[in-house]
């Protein structure tokens, strides 16, 4: 067995090994940085946890009535605070870490939505190769779209093609 973190002790397979190291990670213990005091006085015990049909409560008090239609749900991707500063100056007194809680394969009890991009296949940008997305602005009717990443404007194929509205909006949305 090696000492080092991250080894695989013998006997144990990958997952085991990460699982066994993560298990063992506490809140306090460690190494502590200068100017900090050694026990921080928190006991990871006290924190409550939901469980089972709470999850869903908590989870379901999380969805806003009125929120971004290109927004994730909260069983996908979850941030730490609701809110984020939006200056330089707020940014230095906040205090606390930011953090997300991702789950890209989580149930939402509904089929994920498939788009059929039919035999053009999948749009890509032709300067970087970012996929066609909510972001991306049509131009000229729905015969081009800017790509929202680099600004390069290309062709939108024959088969993808839509008309848009006054707007810019494709009208098969």
């Amino acid at each position: 067995q090696m000492g080092s973190y991250g080894a695989q002790r013998p006997g144990m397979s990958g997952t085991e090994s990460i699982l066994g190291q993560f298990q063992s990670l506490t809140m306090s213990g460690g190494p502590v940085a200068p100017g900090q005091p050694a026990d921080v006085g928190v006991d990871a015990a006290s924190f409550p946890r939901p469980v089972g049909s709470d999850v869903d409560g908590v989870l379901e008090s999380l969805r806003w009535k009125k929120r971004d239609p290109y927004s994730a749900d909260v069983k996908f991707m979850r941030l730490s605070s609701n809110a984020i500063p939006n200056s330089v100056e707020l940014k230095k007194q906040w205090c606390l870490p930011c953090s997300a809680l991702i789950q890209p394969l989580a149930d939402i009890g509904k089929p994920v939505p498939v788009v059929n991009f039919g035999v053009a296949g999948i749009i890509r940008c032709r300067q970087c190769r970012t996929y066609v997305n909510p972001y991306v602005q049509f131009t000229d009717g729905g015969r081009r779209w800017k790509c929202n990443v680099c600004g390069t404007f290309n062709e939108v194929p024959v088969e993808y093609f839509c008309t848009t509205d006054n707007t810019g909006i494709r009208r098969d949305i």
